[in-house]
């Protein structure tokens, strides 16, 4: 029908019988109709042809775009009119189009158009890539009158920047974390390939903490709905992350179920909006590997690993579900709850994993940054070494974070000895249980034995406390 929709400024469809009566209607009053006329097939085709049907009569709008494949180009107009009910080679339904003189060629078109195009159906919403074909509204300034794609014929040039380009980080941010700023970068650099990264590691190694304000700088302060956390636990569900029925108000006396979205599903919409493909999104997943990774995710891990296409979801199967490529998911993972290595590989080959040591790496250096900025003695810093010493090398997943120790209450002696007390020999206790009982644990690990060891005292802290009291 190329050629008659262009000599004619239409676009059309075969509708048999129905006509007037499902223009303007919703949904189930279109499917209603389509059972009426179209008894003789399943029901699966007949939801397939209302939907159809329903996007036609009633979901397309004046001063929409209109595309239609044809050989080795696609055809591109604005839509000028309402639906109504004509009789064009056998077609009903019908809407006036103003179809551009030019062509976009097949070849090399910008995603999601190409996975849009291919799903099964007359008629495909692709507004998810409108901000990549936006710029197909404007009508060309030719006025070759040569049909499109031949050699006389123009072409319309679509945007390639849909995908958000994450900014670098900061000087300043670096210094609010106290971190390197190339081992940030390093981050933003696997979210802009993988869009997908775990920060593991020991208790207090500020994982939350970094992945939280990482998002955060790259989202915009001033975009706070662009990130979303949540926190999974042992009975997380697929239900609570992505949708799942939940009870609603009751209705005469009986208490129904409405489908509703999760955290992913709720923030997937929102970066899914016109307007915005082009800012960047989040999804931080705290504690990562307590839940049950695969019941959490279902099906979404195909779309973690191919985020081009698409899947039915096991309560939407009529819906088409893409994760966008503007929304990214920082993780966190802790390896004194359960070990890294229990982590299966599914997971490991979707994600790029980051480690934060206490002994290694990005945050090796992150307790004696917080406080040389703050003006204290290096005491804390270098206890928290030779604890992590102590520790030793098997006991590598339970060493002791440096955020337990940067705190207020933990930079002056008395404050420092509480936290020791309440906070890091408990958590001593726990690690060595069944190997040391307490009194060897408080003979190994006190404060006390390590200053002894060190040969330092808590003096140093107290006078720093003494200048800053005068």
């Amino acid at each position: 029908m190329a050629e008659t929709w262009q000599a004619e400024g239409i676009v059309t469809l075969p509708a048999q019988t129905l006509g007037q009566e499902i223009i303007g209607h919703d949904f189930e009053s279109v499917l209603s109709s389509v059972k009426d006329v179209y008894g003789h097939i399943n029901l699966a085709d007949q939801k397939d042809k209302a939907k159809e049907l329903h996007r036609f009569a009633s979901q397309m709008d004046k001063g929409d775009l209109v595309i239609a494949p044809w050989e080795e180009v696609l055809l591109v107009g604005t839509v000028d009119s309402e639906a109504y009910v004509g009789d064009f080679h056998g077609n009903k339904l019908c809407r006036t189009v103003d179809w551009h003189p030019e062509a976009v060629p097949n070849a090399d078109l910008p995603d999601p158009l190409p996975r849009l195009l291919g799903e099964p159906g007359g008629i495909v919403d692709v507004t998810e890539a409108l901000l990549a074909i936006d710029t197909w509204r404007k009508r060309p300034t030719t006025s070759s009158g040569e049909n499109p794609g031949t050699s006389g014929g123009g072409t319309l040039k679509p945007r390639l920047d849909v995908v958000p380009q994450l900014k670098n980080a900061s000087d300043e941010l670096a210094e609010k974390l106290h971190v390197e700023r190339h081992d940030l970068q390093e981050m933003i650099d696997l979210l802009r390939t993988r869009r997908q990264i775990v920060l593991y590691g020991p208790p207090g190694t500020g994982k939350t903490f970094i992945g939280k304000h990482l998002a955060r700088y790259l989202a915009g302060t001033e975009h706070a709905e662009h990130v979303q956390i949540v926190q999974f636990h042992p009975s997380y569900s697929y239900e609570d992350f992505f949708e799942g029925f939940r009870p609603s108000a009751p209705a005469n006396g009986q208490v129904g179920f409405d489908l509703q979205p999760g955290p992913l599903r709720r923030l997937a919409k929102l970066a899914s909006q016109p307007g915005n493909e082009d800012k960047p999104f989040f999804l931080l997943i705290d504690e990562m590997n307590r839940g049950n990774l695969a019941k959490v995710f279902g099906e979404l891990y195909f779309l973690l690993e191919y985020r081009k296409d698409s899947i039915r979801l096991q309560y939407s199967p009529d819906e088409d579900f893409t994760l966008p490529p503007n929304l990214f998911i920082i993780g966190t993972m802790n390896t004194a709850d359960r070990s890294i290595a229990m982590v299966d590989a599914a997971i490991r080959r979707r994600f790029a994993f980051v480690e934060l040591h206490p002994q290694d790496g990005i945050v090796k250096d992150v307790l004696g940054r917080f406080l040389s900025a703050n003006g204290r003695p290096a005491l804390a810093a270098d206890l928290l070494d030779a604890l992590n010493e102590e520790l030793g090398s098997d006991k590598r997943d339970l060493a002791v974070g440096p955020s337990y120790l940067m705190k207020e209450d933990a930079l002056d002696a008395t404050g420092l000895r509480r936290v020791w007390k309440y906070e890091l020999l408990p958590l001593l206790e726990e690690y060595h249980f069944g190997e040391l009982d307490r009194e060897q644990v408080h003979e190994r690990f006190s404060l006390d034995a390590l200053l002894l060891a060190m040969g330092r005292s808590l003096d140093e802290l107290q006078v720093t406390n003494d200048l800053d009291a005068d």
